[in-house]
């Protein structure tokens, strides 16, 4: 006797059934499998009920299709449970190392992962992963010893083409659509990406994400070009006789706006005298950086000025730079720990925000603290305050200045946040003397920005005193990361009279994006910083800003990248928001042919460091 005669037999209603009950399991597993408690995801489903079936329709889809290739229907259920729930195991165990979901872009860099892999000390559910395995084995069992119906070919190829075209359609028209994405979650902050993914469900959240944060590869880009144009750098690196710690004090929505014409302030009551004084030491370069984004963008002009490439350069439309980030890349850190420095990082907000903590290793910053330093008591209002930001820093600096190794450091302030209701300090402000009448409202926006602008200036003036005090020579590199947002549709600028955010001209485009920057030495470093050779304009693009501090402080020939802006700045020291600038400041009408061909290099070097390129050793 046949022995498959005696197999048993699903009907097509038993199969469907089957089917069906696998699609909700599989739906409540993956979901069961993500990091968090299950019961604080499904509240949020409940609350917000799109999510099952946000969630839900793709699993469903990996199911059916796998339904279509296989025939049997057990054997459907345990690839496709295999596939789905080794996904979100995979998105357990990232977002319990690195506090960073597992997205697509993961993908293309299984290599570096595993190498990474080795870096952390990792949890890997292995209760979890034997049940799923066992779980797809228990189903590829049945499937061996149960019948099911098999549909012939061309009705199951129809049906994975219907799935397909479905699938293929949803991922643009609903899962990418960046206004119903932000809908799910009850107002929820999509900020901290991780705890997006654990509240509105893996499925979803992987799928919102696919090509989000993408890195555009330049036509006609040749990787063997880029490789040879990286080993074509003459520049060697000669220590310098004197290696200065290196200090970056990013400060949040620093502007110089309080010396435009429409206000009234004396020299000594503006509230960034103190900045000027500093500039005008004999100690000093100043000018103004011009950044990637107006209002907001914080960790862009970091990324900018870290690795040297424009956020506006990476793809079109990328809002954030930090997350096209997942591997390793060679940066102004990278460049300084090869030079003998230690790093160091340092920020009053939450390590996740920005993905920082992740993304500053891959810098190369070592040693990296955030707001789990301070307490209530440090906030001026609702942000850790400058001069909060200021005590832990100097006390760091007080350990780290002096060893025998130098110390490169980059930190963030977090006081002049927005927004800047009266609320935000909980008193009203000096009100700013001005030569036109503003309304009430703008009036208490502009006190509270200029409070926080006030107290900047002081935390710089004191960093610099206690810098001064040091004997160990120090290079300090101030500057803001963006201009504010002040009233919708730039409403105090206008009511001000300021061109902010018009586009009649290519000075209003590019002083929309204008911060000031300064670049001052203490009396320890100040005879040996030739701060002239730079040859740096007063207008220069943010991503031009460290590779100047690396030229000033010696370190040329250590990056071939790093050496190729040095020459560009020179020549294009605007490239910014498709505005040029020539060296004396003048719009560039038309660019040459070698003007051209050096930025389609750089948008190669963009691509080759972010996506190809190992680390120099």
């Amino acid at each position: 006797m046949n022995p498959t005669k005696l197999r048993p037999r699903l009907h097509a209603w038993g199969a469907a059934l089957v089917l069906a009950a696998a699609c909700v399991l599989c739906s409540l597993s993956v979901i069961a499998i993500q990091p968090g408690p299950l019961g604080e995801t499904l509240a949020m489903f409940w609350s917000d009920k799109v999510l099952f079936l946000l969630n839900g329709f793709p699993v469903c889809v990996v199911l059916l299709l796998c339904w279509c290739a296989a025939g049997n229907v057990f054997t459907a259920v345990g690839l496709g449970s295999l596939i789905v729930n080794l996904m979100s195991y995979v998105n357990l165990v990232k977002t319990d190392c690195r506090n960073d979901p597992f997205v697509p872009d993961d993908f293309q860099l299984l290599r570096e992962a595993m190498n990474a892999a080795s870096e952390y000390t990792l949890n890997l559910h292995w209760g979890i992963l034997i049940a799923i395995l066992l779980g797809a084995a228990a189903c590829f069992v049945l499937g061996h010893f149960i019948k099911s119906p098999r549909p012939r070919w061309y009705v199951r190829v129809g049906a994975a083409l219907v799935l397909l075209g479905g699938f293929c359609w949803s991922v643009p028209n609903v899962y990418q659509k960046a206004g119903f994405y932000d809908r799910r979650g009850s107002g929820m902050s999509k900020t901290n990406v991780a705890e997006v993914f654990r509240l509105c469900g893996f499925p979803y959240c992987f799928l919102h994400n696919y090509n989000l944060y993408s890195v555009e590869k330049p036509a006609g880009y040749d990787s063997a070009e880029m490789q040879a144009l990286a080993a074509a750098d003459e520049n060697v690196y000669a220590a310098p006789a004197v290696r200065p710690n290196v200090i970056f004090v990013m400060c949040e929505a620093y502007t110089d706006l309080s010396d435009e014409d429409v206000f009234l302030y004396s020299e000594e009551e503006n509230p960034t005298h103190g900045f000027h004084v500093l500039a005008q030491s004999g100690r000093a370069k100043s000018g103004h950086i011009v950044v990637s984004n107006f209002g907001a963008g914080t960790a862009n002009t970091e990324f900018d000025v870290l690795t040297g490439i424009q956020t506006n350069m990476v793809s079109p439309g990328n809002t954030s730079s930090f997350r096209v980030l997942h591997k390793a890349v060679n940066a102004l850190p990278q460049a300084y720990k090869r030079a003998g420095y230690k790093t160091y990082f340092m920020h009053p907000g939450y390590s996740w925000f920005y993905n920082r903590d992740n993304v500053y290793g891959w810098l190369g910053v070592d040693e990296r603290k955030f707001n789990d330093e301070y307490t209530d008591a440090d906030k001026k209002g609702t942000m850790i305050s400058d001069a909060a930001f200021l005590s832990p820093l100097t006390a760091d600096l007080d350990t780290r200045l002096s060893t025998t190794e130098p110390l490169f450091a980059y930190t963030v302030t977090i006081q002049n946040h927005q927004a800047y209701p009266y609320t935000k300090y909980g008193f009203e402000p000096e009100k700013p003397p001005l030569s036109v009448s503003i309304s009430d409202t703008s009036m208490e926006t502009l006190s509270v920005y200029l409070e926080g602008v006030r107290d900047s200036t002081a935390m710089l003036t004191e960093l610099c005193a206690y810098l001064d005090s040091r004997d160990e020579p120090t290079l300090l590199v101030f500057y803001g990361d963006h201009r504010p947002t002040l009233g919708q549709d730039y409403a105090v600028y206008r009511e001000l009279g300021l061109t902010t955010g018009q586009t009649d001209s290519v000075s209003d485009i590019i002083g929309t994006y204008e911060t000031p920057y300064l670049l001052w030495a203490n009396e320890a470093y100040a005879p040996y910083c030739d701060f002239d050779a730079l040859a740096l304009p007063d207008v220069v693009s943010s991503n031009y800003l460290g590779a100047a501090v690396y030229e000033l402080t010696g370190l040329t020939g250590l990056d071939p990248y790093f050496d190729t802006l040095e020459d560009l700045r020179r020549t294009l020291p605007v490239i910014s928001h498709g505005c040029y600038l020539n060296p004396d400041g003048t719009p560039v009408s038309a660019l040459s042919d070698a003007q051209q061909s050096a930025l389609d290099t750089l948008a190669d070097w963009k691509y080759y460091r972010l996506r190809e390129e190992a680390l120099i050793s």
